[in-house]
């Protein structure tokens, strides 16, 4: 019976026992972490594909200043009005270019008139009825006057105003101040009775559209490509051709600068800003920014091979981002390189 009371002992220490634990598995170390495999990719970071533009048109812009000291008389247009070149936009006065108009036309008057004088006195001198003396104070005179036209007619046209409507200058007292594009009034400054001084704010502002030059700035260079866009803000996509016309260096803020044609005439207005984006050329892929190392000078990838093992494929880096790189090279659609090339350790299947 003794055995039977320790046999039922131990069953009965047995059943109240707690269960061993379950062996766990290491912690990885840091040198046998997996390798992360990523896919290469056709580029899509905006970061790099994309730059901020704005569309140069050159003579498509024009402000009416004041070309002397004038007050406003009259306004012809408002603010949002479109003109073309030579329409009136206001009316001014000037004592200034008013007494020039007089003057020019007093002389021009005068000058005739003396050159009439000498004409008739050289035909008397010929009967012997006038002297050279006579003849040559007329002449003279003459010049006098017509050199005090020209000096009118000069401040005339430094005012931008043609000698031919002096006369309706110096008759009315006021001039119109044409608009020199075609375009829309999209700033009008002038009031009614103002003075403005030569070199004040303009007078009027007018944008006007033409043939335009896109203007790129990026922070680095941009790949080849194969397509570029520009993406303006008031909705409409150009397509601009991929070569640019230029490229330069701004040395002040040490941006690329560059200017491409629209593909197909197109007339845009000046200062119309938006984005340029770019579609690389074939052969092009876009990886992490990480997966690219630097070995004896040279851009290299780590690529996973069918077999599960690791090689190195020297690339070409075309462009940056925090993220991202743009990369040349013997990779094609499938490749998975990896997501850090510093790393060291296993392959991932």
């Amino acid at each position: 019976m003794k055995w039977i009371v320790t046999g039922l002992s131990l069953l009965a220490a047995s059943c109240g026992a707690e269960p061993a634990p379950a062996p766990v598995a290491p912690e990885p170390t840091a040198g046998s972490a997996p390798t992360r495999w990523v896919e290469v990719r056709s580029p899509e970071d905006r970061s790099i594909l994309e730059a901020s533009a704005i569309a140069r048109v050159e003579g498509a812009v024009g402000e009416v200043a004041a070309p002397a000291r004038v007050r406003v008389v009259a306004l012809h247009v408002r603010a949002g009005a479109t003109v073309h070149a030579g329409d009136p936009i206001v009316d001014v006065t000037s004592t200034e270019l008013v007494d020039a108009a007089a003057r020019r036309i007093t002389a021009a008057r005068a000058s005739a008139e003396y050159a009439d004088r000498a004409d008739a006195v050289a035909a008397l001198r010929a009967e012997g009825l006038a002297t050279r003396a006579e003849e040559f104070e007329l002449r003279a005179r003459r010049i006098e006057l017509a050199a005090e036209r020209d000096r009118a007619d000069a401040t005339l046209r430094s005012a931008g105003i043609e000698p031919r409507v002096a006369r309706r200058l110096a008759h009315r007292g006021s001039i119109p101040l044409v608009a020199p594009v075609d375009g829309v009034v999209t700033r009008l400054r002038a009031r009614v009775g103002e003075t403005v001084e030569p070199g004040d704010e303009a007078l009027a502002r007018i944008a006007g559209e033409g043939p335009a030059r896109i203007e790129v700035r990026t922070a680095r260079a941009w790949p080849t490509a194969r397509r570029v866009e520009f993406e303006a803000d008031d909705g409409r996509t150009i397509a601009l051709d991929p070569a640019p016309l230029a490229t330069a260096l701004d040395t002040e803020d040490g941006t690329q600068v560059r200017w491409y044609a629209p593909a197909e005439p197109t007339a845009l207005p000046d200062g119309l800003v938006g984005r340029a984006r770019v579609t690389v050329a074939d052969g092009v892929w876009e990886v992490p920014a990480a997966a690219v190392t630097q070995r004896t000078g040279r851009s290299e990838v780590a690529r996973q091979t069918a077999d599960g093992a690791i090689e190195r494929v020297e690339v070409e880096v075309l462009g940056s981002s925090g993220a991202s790189a743009l990369v040349r090279g013997p990779l094609r659609a499938g490749d998975r390189v990896a997501a850090d090339g510093t790393e060291r350790g296993e392959v991932a299947p």
